[in-house]
């Protein structure tokens, strides 16, 4: 059984559907992955996925994934792409309405962190601000299974280090 999880045109032009100020490791003991989602397939080869689409995702923090921790046998797209419905062209309402922003990882993946078999799309996306010490986009461990990881047309810019060693980016 498949389990899915679809956020498709929730927002509007002045408020998109946002994952905002979330914290996974609230009590800093060093332990929560995922600051705004922790997604975890079963043992079937893709039976949960997320699909986010416009979606503004920023401000959140964990251990591991400051935005998004993708585990196992998990399907993630996060797009802004132009779509059809009912005959009608569906533009985004700006550059930024598909956003990962300010995430926060204290160890690898800033924004996205990916482990075991995932697929995973990253299409039409502003990536900006994300701070980890390991991967400030994207960290990808493939060691429990194969991934294939598709980056798409997006803008990627000011991501840095976590504001410690030789190339600290203390912003």
């Amino acid at each position: 059984r498949q389990r899915q999880m679809c956020i498709r045109d929730s927002g509007y032009a002045t408020q998109p559907v946002s994952f905002n100020g979330n914290h996974a490791d609230s009590d800093d003991n060093g332990v929560g992955d995922g600051g705004a989602v922790y997604i975890l397939g079963q043992s079937v080869p893709l039976d949960s996925s997320i699909d986010i689409h416009k979606g503004r995702v920023f401000g959140n923090r964990a251990v591991n994934g400051g935005a998004f921790y993708i585990d196992e046998n998990t399907f993630f797209n996060m797009h802004a792409n132009t779509q059809e419905i009912n005959g009608n062209r569906v533009d985004c309402w700006n550059e930024k309405c598909s956003l990962l922003s300010s995430n926060l990882s204290t160890n690898r993946g800033g924004a996205i962190y990916i482990k075991g078999h995932v697929i995973a799309d990253v299409i039409q996306t502003h990536v900006e601000n994300n701070r980890a010490d390991e991967g400030t986009f994207l960290s990808s461990d493939s060691t429990d299974g194969y991934q294939n990881i598709f980056i798409h047309q997006n803008l990627i810019v000011h991501n840095g280090r976590n504001g410690s060693g030789e190339y600290a980016d203390n912003n």
